[in-house]
């Protein structure tokens, strides 16, 4: 189908998915630096925008998703829930953004599970607040709770869930996605301002999306 995919990690300021962008980039990072290493699968990969992101440890970057996408960047054409893969054949599972979209988001899970190699890590992230997209596909909103549960339910350990965008980033996404037209330069001016509050002001009570790692027991 060659759909339409984010190409690239870098958004600007008037961007009107800055404030998503501006705290999942870096958080995301930092995950795949600590925990990313030898050959790694990316579920849902999409035209594969954090490819930049991975470190040197990263030795084999394969992708798979349900379509091709408009840049043929996929690898693996497959459901997230059936990769047709051998058990145990990654060192790294990654998935961004790609858990709200699969119906069966715990076959997802599962399947990461089972491709990983003892010890292996996975790296993913999804929304907690996010208006409807890629609809009718678009099934899931997640808690912190709702995500330990789904990953400990499946047999990952060392899960470690970091917040990226709190209650102000979710209030200027929320206000400028009121604006009528959305003109580039009132996200331009506002998206600072969000950015700002949101820093000296952090509440997590409500998040944009999370970022998390988490362990296949050895």
């Amino acid at each position: 189908m060659n759909i339409p995919r984010l190409t690239s990690s870098n958004i600007s300021k008037a961007d009107p998915h800055y404030l998503t962008y501006k705290s999942l980039v870096p958080t995301l990072q930092r995950a795949l630096h600590q925990s990313a290493h030898g050959e790694l699968l990316d579920i849902g990969c999409g035209n594969k925008p954090y490819e930049s992101l991975m470190p040197a440890a990263v030795t084999k970057y394969t992708g798979c998703d349900i379509d091709q996408s408009d840049l043929g960047k996929v690898d693996i054409l497959c459901p997230a829930d059936a990769i047709p893969v051998p058990d145990g054949q990654f060192d790294t599972v990654f998935s961004t953004q790609v858990l709200e979209h699969v119906a069966n988001h715990g076959g997802m899970l599962s399947e990461a599970f089972r491709v990983l190699k003892p010890g292996g890590n996975l790296v993913l992230s999804c929304p907690m607040y996010w208006p409807l997209h890629e609809e009718p596909y678009d099934f899931f909103r997640f808690t912190k709770y709702g995500l330990m549960h789904l990953l400990e339910e499946r047999g990952f350990r060392d899960v470690e869930i970091m917040p990226c965008g709190g209650r102000w980033a979710v209030a200027g996404t929320m206000f400028l996605e009121l604006l009528p037209l959305r003109p580039r330069l009132a996200n331009r001016l506002l998206n600072p301002v969000f950015d700002w509050l949101d820093t000296r002001k952090a509440d997590h009570s409500i998040v944009l999306n999370y970022v998390l790692t988490a362990r296949k027991p050895a």
